[in-house]
């Protein structure tokens, strides 16, 4: 597809200026000369006829090219390029060399100092128009290409971002934001292989609302909201360490996983959650166990072993939880 932004070769694409040359060079007739010239075909000529004056423009106006004379009062043309290819400013500027001497060094010691073509004085002005006309394609050509790859990186950053987003919201609990069953699951399997591989400890709590169901016929679904989304906080809050996961399991259920956790740390955790809980003062009007919303818990703790499934921990912890809530709720068992 064609850029929109070319207006013309002799056009500047980000300004929709004519192109404008730097003519350095100490004769003012053959400036004269270059100026008509140029300026017949589309450009727009500024010069100078020294060093200091050549970097003073540069470092001051956008200039689309240089055409230097390689022989110049100060210091030669030579050490001019050298000047301009050392510029963070400028450094990229095409520089075309004007000289008077055929010597072959000379044109070398040009192009290797950085010049990108040379045409021998007095010049054929139609041969250097059509150098400068390529030069400057050329240059508009990196340009572009630089504009385009700039675009495709920031492109490539935003998709980069925008599945991390994705990946995010595919793993997280829409009402409570902490990780949904899909994550846990994916995380358990891992954590039960790291730990099958070690022979490490792997601890499982299955926590239950209690009462919740009359906390939502009571209070309305926009407060049972709030407080899932209040309990899964607290519960978020006492996992800390590396593969410790809590998400939300399903209705006013969540589950936890604590890698190489012993019973005695196990059971830390458990008390650390009703009591931040209890900490929270969610009065629940119905509750037969305490005037505030408490939670049930669930915990079991095992070394992981070939010979057994790793559904075996969570039906474990299910069964925990099972008696934590049928032998008076607001409670921590452990399965034995």
């Amino acid at each position: 597809m064609k850029n929109e932004k070319h207006t013309g070769d002799n056009t500047s694409s980000e300004t929709g200026h004519k192109r404008v040359i730097l003519v350095v060079d100490d004769s003012h007739t053959m400036q004269e000369v270059l100026r008509e010239h140029l300026n017949s075909a589309g450009y727009e000529m500024c010069g100078a006829t020294n060093a200091r004056e050549c970097l003073a423009i540069l470092g001051s106006r956008k200039i689309d090219l240089v055409l230097l004379d390689i022989v110049l009062p100060d210091i030669d043309g030579l050490s001019i390029v050298k000047k301009i290819r050392s510029s963070s400013h400028y450094g990229g500027i095409p520089v075309i060399m004007l000289t008077a001497r055929d010597a072959e060094d000379d044109i070398v010691r040009a192009l290797e100092y950085g010049a990108d073509d040379y045409v021998s004085k007095p010049p054929s002005f139609k041969v250097l128009l059509a150098r400068v006309k390529t030069q400057i394609a050329r240059k508009q050509a990196e340009e572009d290409l630089l504009e385009q790859n700039s675009r495709l990186n920031n492109t490539n950053l935003e998709l980069i971002s925008a599945n991390e987003r994705i990946e995010t919201i595919s793993r997280t609990d829409a009402l409570t934001a902490i990780s949904n069953r899909r994550h846990f699951e994916q995380v358990y399997t891992d954590e039960w292989n790291r730990a099958l591989r070690s022979g490490s400890e792997i601890a499982v709590l299955m926590i239950d609302i209690d009462f919740f169901k009359l906390y939502n016929d009571t209070l309305g679904h926009a407060e049972g909201d709030k407080a899932l989304q209040i309990v899964a906080g607290v519960i978020r809050s006492c996992f800390h360490r590396t593969g410790e996961i809590a998400a939300r399991y399903g209705g006013e259920e969540f589950i936890a996983l604590l890698p190489g956790s012993c019973e005695k740390d196990t059971l830390a955790v458990c008390e650390t959650i009703h009591k931040k809980l209890h900490e929270k003062n969610i009065i629940h009007p119905r509750s037969s166990v305490n005037r505030l919303l408490t939670i049930s818990i669930g915990a079991a703790i095992l070394i992981p072993r070939r010979e057994i499934s790793p559904e075996i921990l969570l039906h474990q912890a299910d069964t925990a939880l099972y008696q934590a809530k049928n032998s008076g709720k607001n409670k921590t068992c452990k399965f034995s």
